[in-house]
């Protein structure tokens, strides 16, 4: 149900494998023949009809990096006006995303009135402006303020927020610009539901798993918390901490396995090391005279819901 959530930055995103297009050299051609071979004998992996890739390249990809590469696919096969959108414009932006990535890769056909779904492909209706298209990694892609609103008026609540949080952090987006792209889809479906989504979502959320983890404390009711809240000053300084309820004195860090399992949030610090350094942190939060209570919620705990409430009732923080 969970992948790549703790991807924020495009920067951070990896290239991608070459792809090899029997087009681009002819059905009799040799390169044309070695990708049907590759397939029938698994050296290849057919990624868009006449598209393929290496097999070990494709297994050691990610979910979103391998919808990159069926995006990139799909793209180079298609009309030039298609333009990748909705979860397929989310992977190409480098955003966080709630589920699995589609199987099929999602464009706007400006000329459509109606969608249309392929096997591979599904082409939503426009209307879609010059200005709200760009080029990302090579592909006609709908801008990450547009793509943020379309998902915003496409996924259930939490599915919105997760990608609207990471949006958020980036340059050239707000709140209101927005809200300003859902004022002019008055007509589009769900744009309630948008709304409520972009106004709950915040660039204060370092990670996919803390998303989530605030939309749940809003379903069971919890007062709204601080976030990234910093305890001290100067040598006295600690956090910030991910959830903090001043009234209770409760804070509630969201624990994500990366900052354990990935080298590339351990700052240089082994696995023992990174669980040593957040022990003596949480020594120092409880130290706080502010400070009650330290919770910490895994994956699990988001997951089930119950979970995480019980923690909740147990801190004396109030749930519904």
């Amino acid at each position: 149900m969970l992948h790549d959530l703790e991807v924020d930055s495009a920067d951070a995103l990896p290239p991608l494998p070459a792809l090899f297009r029997a087009s681009v050299h002819g059905p009799d051609s040799r390169e044309t023949r070695r990708i049907s071979r590759g397939a029938a004998s698994a050296d290849f992996v057919i990624v868009h009809p006449g598209v393929g890739v290496r097999s070990v390249d494709w297994a050691g990809l990610r979910p979103r990096e391998r919808h990159r590469l069926h995006v990139r696919a799909a793209a180079g096969s298609l009309r030039p006006r298609l333009v990748a959108s909705h979860r397929s414009a989310a992977a190409i932006h480098g955003l966080r995303m709630l589920g699995p990535w589609p199987k099929r890769v999602h464009f706007i056909d400006p000329l459509r009135t109606s969608d249309q779904a392929w096997s591979r492909v599904v082409k939503h209706a426009g209307p879609l402006d010059d200005c709200e298209i760009e080029v990302v990694d090579g592909v006609r892609v709908t801008t990450l303020a547009r793509t943020l609103v379309d998902l915003a008026l496409t996924e259930r609540f939490a599915g919105a927020v997760i990608p609207l949080d990471g949006g958020l952090r980036r340059a050239g987006v707000s709140t209101e610009s927005l809200l300003d792209l859902v004022a002019a889809r008055a007509v589009a479906r769900g744009v309630s539901a948008a709304r409520a989504a972009i106004e709950f979502a915040s660039p204060q959320s370092d990670s996919g798993g803390e998303s989530w983890c605030r939309c749940r404390l809003l379903e069971l009711g919890a007062p709204t918390p601080e976030l990234q809240h910093v305890f001290g000053h100067g040598c006295d300084r600690v956090g910030p901490v991910d959830f903090w309820w001043e009234k209770q004195g409760v804070v509630l860090e969201f624990d994500g396995v990366q900052k354990y399992l990935d080298e590339r949030f351990r700052n240089g610090l082994s696995a023992d090391e990174v669980v040593v350094h957040e022990r003596r942190r949480e020594r120092r939060i409880l130290a706080r005279p502010e400070v009650r209570d330290v919770r910490r919620a895994e994956w699990g705990d988001v997951v089930d819901i119950r979970r995480l409430r019980r923690q909740l009732v147990e801190a004396g923080v109030p749930v519904k």
